[in-house]
């Protein structure tokens, strides 16, 4: 009885052992702050990018849509400077919608891409969906509201080289883009983001982020910790 009980307990202590093993340590909430940027800088093909893409496509065609109708079109970028290297495809489903007294557009954007930076490299894709508004030549920006939804794999660069995915589903809210410098310059974004280990763990973390009029990201990750990134 007293070695049946000494096995169950060194069985206890190893399975212990191996839980505490698979705790992931080095996630914290400064990667789930780099997923998050990575969705939105310019130089990772991210929403700063397409909207700069969009408005350099608006400003050329937007009079030539009309009214009702649909526009298909195809984008892509490559960014490659100093060892950093960002590829990203979009196709646009655009819908000029002509009501009194304001002329608006839907717009589904389909995404896919990847990108290797110094802390985190990995591939991505998502879809999405924009009511833009401002369109009238009197407005400078265009305003954007919508959603997003983006999923990946990806590999953290500074600790230990651990791989993760996630999913990010994200609300958007008045958006601004320069329609002269075709810059993100103000709104707001509430984000879940899922994160699931090698070691088979799921993370849920929450960020709210702003946009400043100079192209700063403002991001709180859980409500405590607060990191800043420039989009440009």
């Amino acid at each position: 009885m007293k070695n049946q009980l000494l096995s169950f307990l060194a069985l206890a202590i190893v399975l212990l052992g191996a839980s505490a093993c698979k705790k992931d340590r080095w996630l914290d909430e400064e990667t789930a702050a780099d997923i998050m940027v990575k969705s939105l800088e310019q130089n990772s093909g991210g929403l700063a990018r397409e909207a700069e893409l969009q408005t350099t496509y608006l400003a050329l065609n937007l009079a030539l849509i009309p009214c009702g109708d649909t526009a298909n079109v195809t984008r892509n970028f490559a960014y490659n400077s100093g060892g950093n290297t960002a590829n990203a495809d979009y196709q646009w489903e655009i819908v000029k919608h002509c009501p009194n007294p304001e002329v608006y557009l839907t717009w589904q954007a389909n995404f896919t891409g990847d990108y290797d930076f110094p802390r985190i490299k990995g591939s991505f894709q998502g879809q999405r969906n924009w009511i833009a508004t401002q369109i009238a030549p009197e407005f400078n920006a265009w305003l954007l509201n919508g959603t997003c939804n983006r999923s990946g794999s990806h590999e953290s660069k500074v600790r230990r080289r651990q791989t993760f995915d996630a999913t990010t589903e994200t609300s958007f809210t008045n958006i601004l883009v320069d329609k002269n410098t075709r810059r993100l310059i103000g709104g707001t974004a509430s984000s879940v983001i899922n994160v699931v280990t090698q070691s088979g763990n799921n993370y849920e973390y929450n960020a709210e982020t702003t946009i400043s009029s100079d192209g700063v990201a403002t991001i709180v990750i859980n409500g405590n910790t607060t990191f800043t990134f420039n989009l440009y």
